[in-house]
């Protein structure tokens, strides 16, 4: 089929406005028949007679902010050909039920109990607490010129400062 009988037919199927959206939505005008449409106005289509991975596809609803992750996981299967029923009746979802009967945990989130009185040394990171150099100190975590170093360094290092042994 040439170009101009391809546009022909496009214009006298869709008009001049579904034409255009179809050219802006995929960069090609495609024809089948339509499969079905999701609970978000979704349509899909499909036509046999194109290359195996090209004859299904889905035309968004929202052309302007379309995106693959806005088709549902029940048409993604379809589209992908993981299986071939497309799910145009209603898909039996499990009931879901209650399984624990108690929450025995003292918090509501999963970050664990740190109060603000209470924050051990070794429970932040400290590897970044360092002077940049020329005795500049380090604007970004606010430390001044003459504060020390705060990352670790082994014990036989020679910036380690040992504390002397009292006599």
């Amino acid at each position: 089929m040439s170009v101009f009988m391809h546009l022909a037919r496009s214009l006298k199927e869709f008009g001049v406005r579904g034409t255009v959206a179809k050219m802006y939505m995929q960069g090609e005008i495609k024809f089948g028949t339509l499969i079905g449409m999701d609970k978000m106005g979704n349509k899909y289509y499909e036509n046999l007679e194109y290359p195996f991975p090209q004859h299904r596809w889905v035309e968004f609803k929202d052309i302007h902010n379309f995106d693959a992750s806005m088709i549902p996981p029940e048409w993604h299967g379809w589209v992908h050909h993981t299986y071939d029923e497309p799910p145009t009746e209603a898909i039996a979802k499990p009931a879901l039920e209650a399984t624990a009967e108690q929450v025995h945990t003292p918090f509501d989130h999963h970050v664990g109990h740190v109060s603000e009185d209470f924050v051990p040394e070794n429970m932040h990171n400290t590897t970044q607490k360092r002077a940049r150099g020329y005795g500049v100190g380090n604007a970004n975590l606010y430390m001044d010129p003459e504060d020390p170093d705060e990352y670790y360094k082994q014990t036989s290092h020679p910036m380690n400062v040992v504390p002397k042994k009292k006599e």
